[in-house]
């Protein structure tokens, strides 16, 4: 490269630039500038940036190398591509060369230079601010992919090459939103099968001042959960680097740890413990139906279930007992010819004949809410040709009135409402006991129902994941159920990303303590009634026997 020539007058305004006000600096420059040729206006500003930058001035040098290029724009006769490239390799490790300079020169030599040549030199100017230890700045990525794109080079190739880069030469955790976000993928595909690289990722850790540390570090964990990291890191890694985390992403890489992170919290039993309730099928008890009225239905494969685990047994009939009650739901499904394969099918004609005697016993009880549920689903089956053999013998409904006045001795159980859960709340929701504390969970928000007071909702993990969010008077918690046993996480707010979770090896072996039932004596009963939950279920029973209320918790368990 050419040495630029002496400039007496520059040295004078350099010296004097940390006393002077920045407009009167850059004016100063600019009459030196005054009295030179064109083609030599480039070599000006590019000296007057290394003096600035040698003198600790950080304001000026991204300005006067900014000017030279200027000149260039204007006297497209003073450009040479092989001397502008040298110009980027010296100044871009300097940290001097502003992101718009960058970009602009990546449009001239897409311009000027043939394809493969100005990937090649861009890639070269890249690497050298990653040689510095810094990214050259944050649109890098989509830069890239101009260039490679022109140069017949597929976008997932030139993505995953930039984030191998990026990993190896350690700059990464300094690395800005912009770029995590446009790595966090490539990064998670290049580093599934490496060790090296998923190793290097793990230590990748985004740096702490960044203003957006949050997210980024979120974007980090994202790389880390599809690389498949958490089959890798250990134990320890999730009980230090991991805490405070987004709960999707904890969740899932504690899950692909696997047995190498085992609970450490009591054994679950879905068979004894009514406050567990599986809801693996993801559907509700509602009109939503199951989508069992598609031509293409395998009923036989959906019959094999009643072989299978308890579980699978327990969601098949939450599942039939769905589609039962969507029968008729949408006026353009041939709900005849669906429930006619579905009958067709030896073991699952069967489970429903079990299950309409249910319903029909149900009819007859003489509760008012066992009454509306039986109706709900004897009276589709009925209109939908449904006619089994004994299907209407012995069918007895209960007088509503007569049930209605029963419900009514037992007491008004309005006080079962939950604060803040009003009509604004339109999914399935959590709700969690822990002695004195109902914990109400919806969406990613919960709130605490405790005796003196109700507390404000605030971020909390999605409700449909686990047992539900619980308190304990100090602190919230998320538990879950994982290979068979209560697994825990602490519960925080980040104001930045909402909620977090922290797993504490001292405090993932927690559970909440609840009763499965207590009395309660409702406004103008005669006397108590038992509320009791079980199986996802708040069933309250009068003192007389009749059933006054039942509650499902949509969705509520693990």
């Amino acid at each position: 490269m050419t040495p630029a020539p002496a400039y007496p007058e520059l040295a004078a305004v350099v010296a004097g630039a940390s006393a002077d006000p920045p407009r009167k600096v850059k004016r100063a420059v600019a009459k030196v500038a005054e009295s030179l040729p064109a083609g030599e206006l480039p070599l000006f500003f590019e000296e007057a940036c290394r003096r600035f930058e040698a003198a600790g001035l950080d304001e000026f040098p991204g300005w006067a190398f900014a000017e030279a290029r200027k000149v260039e724009k204007n006297h497209p006769s003073v450009r040479d591509m092989d001397r502008l490239h040298d110009v980027f390799l010296e100044f871009v490790p300097l940290g001097v060369v502003p992101p718009m300079a960058l970009r602009d020169h990546v449009k001239l030599m897409a311009a000027e230079l043939p394809a493969g040549e100005a990937h090649e030199r861009f890639q070269e100017i890249l690497d050298s601010g990653f040689a510095a230890g810094f990214v050259p700045y944050a649109r890098l990525f989509p830069d890239t992919l101009t260039l490679a794109k022109a140069a017949g080079i597929k976008k997932a190739h030139a993505e995953e090459a930039l984030a191998e880069r990026l990993l190896r030469t350690g700059v990464l955790p300094g690395a800005s939103h912009a770029v995590w976000r446009a790595a966090r993928r490539p990064l998670g595909r290049i580093a599934t099968d490496d060790d090296d690289l998923r190793e290097l990722l793990a230590e990748a850790e985004p740096d702490q001042d960044s203003e957006l540390v949050a997210e980024i570090r979120n974007m980090w964990l994202e790389a880390l959960a599809e690389a498949r990291a958490g089959e890798y890191l250990p134990p320890e890694w999730f009980f230090t680097r991991a805490r405070r985390s987004a709960p999707e992403l904890l969740i899932r890489l504690v899950d692909q740890a696997g047995d190498r992170l085992p609970p450490t919290g009591p054994k679950a039993s879905y068979e004894d413990d009514p406050s567990l309730y599986e809801s693996r099928s993801g559907r509700r008890n509602d009109h939503q139906p199951t989508f069992w009225d598609r031509p293409d239905t395998d009923f036989e494969a959906i019959a094999a279930k009643l072989d299978g685990q308890p579980w699978e047994r327990r969601a098949l009939r939450n599942d039939v007992d769905t589609f039962v009650h969507g029968l008729g739901y949408y006026a353009n499904v041939d709900y005849v010819s669906a429930l006619r394969r579905f009958c067709s099918v030896p073991a699952l004609r069967d489970l429903l004949r079990e299950m309409v005697d249910g319903w029909k016993r149900q009819a007859a009880s003489g509760s008012l809410p066992e009454l509306q549920w039986a109706l709900d689903r004897l009276v589709p089956l009925a209109r939908t040709g449904y006619a089994e053999p004994a299907f209407s013998d012995g069918m007895e409904i209960a007088d509503p009135l007569a049930a209605l006045i029963r419900t009514v001795r037992g007491g008004s159980a309005t006080e079962l409402a939950i604060p803040g859960w009003g009509a604004q709340v339109s999914a399935p929701g959590r709700v969690v006991q822990n002695g004195a504390f109902l914990t109400v969970a919806w969406h990613r928000r919960f709130q605490v129902i405790a005796p003196e007071r109700v507390r404000e909702a605030v971020q909390g993990p999605p409700a449909h994941q686990g047992i539900g969010v619980w308190y304990d008077g100090e602190t919230a918690y998320f538990s879950r159920i994982r290979n068979g046993a209560w697994e825990t996480f602490e519960v925080a707010e980040d104001p930045s990303t909402g909620a977090v979770l922290t797993l504490d090896d001292e405090t993932r072996k927690l559970r909440p303590e609840s009763p499965s039932s207590a009395e309660f004596t409702f406004p103008g009963a005669a006397a108590p009634a038992r509320v009791s939950y079980s199986r996802n279920v708040l069933t309250v029973t009068a003192h007389d026997g009749a059933v006054i209320a039942r509650l499902p918790a949509a969705g509520n368990g693990g």
